[in-house]
């Protein structure tokens, strides 16, 4: 999954055209983007489109349909949940996460929603933003935490007012706490997206920091707006000199394949693994 468009969820108009711009993923977003005074109406207005519009109606690819509930210190989160989980929403974005314990605790009030609508156990998988300094620390054991776990997201704005750093600084700033997000997904076998790059009309900058962040280990990135979109895909999408190398691999590996040699460069189990990854990206696995 290379991009996830946040749309506001008290915003009728940008949900229901939120399909159209090419987006990976969709996260309608109950927290941050939703004012306070609105919570109930737009956990109303989620469920609704949910349970009666198609978003990608005829789509090769449709995008992957994700809430983000509000945060566990907000006293709105299991509302969310209740309404949502009958509706039809089986993948959820967990905010501020900041440890194993805070996992656990979704997930138990998600067994019982599957439970009261005979669903698969586990049918309703989730992600978690790590956005504090302590979410970042203990990133190996929230990782882990469950299976339902597909991935993690990097909250950059809230991570940088808790540890007084200035975002508009130099891109390295973010360098520790993204790379020890993308290493605890790695080592959880899960995915990791980076932050948002909120100045939406800086099209150079997202590109770079987008960049930065392919080179320290995301496989993707969220956005806020359509026009970032394009960028990211594109950042994070194989290359074809990386595809077509992919598929040299592949087609010469077999399943009784030690080690062997493919134009001079020694092929083994690690890097067979890197060619499926390839010639994986970009595919639905939340």
């Amino acid at each position: 999954m290379r991009s996830w468009l946040y749309v506001p969820a008290d915003r009728p108009k940008m949900i229901i055209n939120a399909g159209i711009y090419g987006a990976d993923g969709i996260v309608f977003d109950l927290e941050d983007s939703t004012g306070a005074g609105e919570k109930d109406e737009a956990r109303i207005l989620v469920a609704e489109v949910f349970r009666r519009y198609d978003f990608s109606p005829g789509a090769e690819r449709p995008s992957v349909l994700c809430v983000r509930i509000n945060g566990l210190d907000s006293g709105l989160w299991r509302e969310d949940l209740e309404s949502l989980i009958p509706a039809g929403v089986r993948l959820i974005r967990i905010p501020k996460v900041e440890s194993r314990e805070h996992v656990l605790e979704v997930c138990g009030l998600l067994e019982k929603l599957e439970a009261a609508e005979d669903l698969v156990p586990g049918a309703v998988k989730i992600q978690a933003i790590l956005e504090t300094p302590k979410g970042v620390e203990n990133v190996f054991n929230i990782a882990d935490a469950s299976p339902r776990l597909s991935g993690l997201s990097f909250g950059a704005e809230d991570f940088c007012a808790s540890a007084g750093l200035d975002r508009s600084g130099p891109a390295y700033i973010l360098d520790y706490p993204r790379s020890r997000i993308a290493n605890g997904a790695a080592a959880a076998g899960i995915e990791a997206w980076d932050t948002v790059w909120s100045n939406y009309t800086d099209l150079q900058g997202l590109r770079e920091d987008a960049l930065r962040a392919r080179n320290l280990g995301f496989s993707g990135k969220s956005v806020i707006h359509p026009d970032q979109i394009e960028i990211v895909n594109s950042i994070f999408a194989p290359t074809e000199v990386q595809i077509e190398w992919a598929k040299k691999i592949l087609s010469a590996a077999s399943d009784e394949s030690g080690v062997f040699g493919v134009d001079g460069m020694m092929v083994d189990a690690p890097v067979i693994a890197r060619a499926r990854r390839i010639l994986g990206s970009g595919e639905a696995d939340v």
